[in-house]
């Protein structure tokens, strides 16, 4: 696999016309009541249900519609300015989130550094996929470092558009609806950051995300503890609780690596966890 690596390619007219259609839907959304009754959890657009999970119930949003949802994923921050502009300067300014790394990926990138200087089990990395990546930012990163391939996954199109003209390998997926394939295989490490609090059945998620990886490949992932009911302000659908998660990875097949709360500073309380999808490497580990 060969990553354009950077190398703006052409994007056609219609999706050109996508990207400026949602940053301009985006600024409406965000200028009217709508982005409040989204932020709120209004139950014209979600449902909030207990759900009951063998570690306990937990009070969780479901959309009621495709389109609000996205446009509820869409007020995070976002690669993309929402507002109204021509393509190329909507392209020219997701490029200034990409530029440099952040306190919070430093965290990461530190600690996946760290594991790999101190465990002989952990490889030097060759292909890196990030799902629910808003701007390829870590996928920039990892290969100007000498990854020969990296690939993002985002539930918004505009995203994807977005990094496909800055020259990344991006596909739109919905973890939350969990509909279509999803094709990891040949990635040797999977990152997903503050994305499954989004959807609505994280365990569901995580199966999706296991089926499509390739045994002994890794899975590193991070979510904010925010027990009771979901930070819908925040785009939150999943109010996980200390263990949640760990729970949802080990029942689905991984194999938990370490577990990590450190975060950068003014940060949330965190769960993350270096899993493994288990097989042969595991052995290897034990001993």
């Amino acid at each position: 696999m060969i990553s354009k690596n950077g190398e703006k390619v052409k994007i056609s007219k219609k999706r050109k016309d996508t990207l400026t259609k949602w940053a301009l839907n985006q600024m409406k959304c965000a200028e009217t009541d709508l982005i409040h009754d989204l932020r709120k959890g209004d139950d014209k657009y979600f449902d909030l249900k207990e759900v009951e999970y063998p570690f306990g119930k937990r009070k969780v949003f479901f959309q009621k519609d495709q389109e609000k949802y996205e446009l509820l994923q869409g007020t995070r921050a976002l690669a993309v300015p929402r507002k109204e502009d021509n393509f190329n300067n909507l392209i020219e300014a997701s490029k200034e989130w990409m530029e440099s790394i952040n306190d919070h990926d430093l965290v990461r990138i530190n600690e996946l550094e760290h594991i790999r200087k101190e465990a002989n089990w952990f490889p030097a990395l060759t292909s890196i996929a990030e799902i629910g990546f808003r701007t390829p930012r870590l996928l920039k990163h990892y290969l100007e470092k000498g990854c020969n391939y990296a690939e993002g996954y985002d539930v918004l199109e505009a995203n994807v558009i977005a990094a496909e003209a800055l020259g990344y390998d991006a596909k739109v997926y919905d973890l939350n609806a969990c509909d279509k394939d999803l094709d990891l295989k040949g990635i040797d490490l999977v990152l997903s950051y503050h994305v499954l609090e989004h959807v609505s059945d994280p365990h569901k998620a995580i199966k999706k995300i296991y089926d499509a990886m390739t045994p002994g490949a890794f899975f590193h992932v991070e979510i904010p503890i925010e027990p009771g009911v979901p930070n819908i302000r925040y785009c939150h659908l999943f109010p996980f609780h200390p263990g949640d998660i760990k729970w949802m990875l080990q029942d689905v097949g991984f194999k938990v690596l370490s577990l990590s709360n450190q975060t950068h500073e003014g940060g949330p309380y965190v769960e993350r966890h270096l899993v493994v999808r288990d097989d042969i490497i595991s052995k290897v580990i034990e001993k």
